[in-house]
């Protein structure tokens, strides 16, 4: 089969897919654009930028742990946006594996809005990996407690939400090999498409509401980290509260 051809059924099921799940995919959307002009706020806002200016000299871990959340969360900003466009087309292993790669980085996220002083071991992992490209950086984590094992449960302790069991959900059907990720380029719904592409929709409506689950959490960083800076601009909270209460009446019906 050519490339060409490759893209066309690719494209054509892109088109199928948007169109069976419109209103979730309109959720995701939204979502993605929230994210991107609260970043583009948080960034350019003036009295924010003087905030944080202020902060560097007044208090360096408190300004440092903000450049760190709001990078995780731009982080998953990232993978998400790239996400969405591997959902369109059903290619549900790979959408997974970067669902799992941007939640992971809003849990750290999260960790560090409410621990600035661990930014500092974090930062020296960045260092370790400066230096040697070929680190193991589960081994460098886990050497200063960082692993995202400790990172949840620490979470967990603090709100009650255990956040494992989806993640481990996420590890086994999007990252790493397995029967399962496996299974999911076998399972097509066109007969005359071949099975390495993985072109289909039976397993995308859980594949979007594990998308509108995670970007809910790195949504929500900013607004719960910061509820005063981000109340300087009501419009992007206005929306925020609109998108939770569409994701209840679409992700968590009565």
């Amino acid at each position: 089969m050519k490339i060409s051809e490759i893209f066309r059924l690719q494209d054509r099921a892109a088109l199928s897919n948007v169109q069976r799940f419109k209103t979730q995919f309109h959720w995701c959307y939204r979502s993605v654009e929230l994210m991107g002009e609260t970043h583009t706020f948080l960034a350019n806002d003036p009295e924010i930028v003087s905030y944080r200016k202020g902060m560097s000299k007044s208090d360096v871990n408190k300004f440092e742990a903000m450049n760190v959340v709001v990078n995780l969360a731009y982080d998953a900003l990232g993978s998400l946006i790239s996400t969405l466009r591997l959902m369109q087309y059903g290619l549900l292993a790979d959408a997974w594996s970067l669902i799992r790669g941007a939640f992971e980085s809003t849990c750290y996220a999260e960790f560090f809005a409410f621990n600035n002083s661990r930014v500092t071991d974090y930062m020296q992992i960045a260092e370790t990996i400066k230096h040697n490209r070929s680190a193991d950086v589960r081994k460098e984590v886990a050497k200063v407690q960082l692993a995202i094992q400790r990172v949840m449960e620490y979470l967990q302790n603090h709100d009650g939400e255990d956040r494992t069991h989806f993640y481990g959900r996420l590890c086994n059907v999007g990252t790493h090999a397995s029967p399962v990720r496996a299974g999911l380029r076998v399972r097509v719904d066109e007969p005359e498409v071949r099975v390495y592409l993985s072109v289909g929709h039976r397993e995308l409506i859980q594949c979007l509401a594990d998308f509108a689950a995670t970007a809910k959490y790195t949504l929500g960083i900013p607004f719960d980290a910061w509820p005063d800076l981000m109340q300087r601009k009501m419009s992007l909270f206005d929306r925020y509260r609109s998108l939770l209460e569409s994701y209840k009446a679409i992700y968590e019906p009565a």
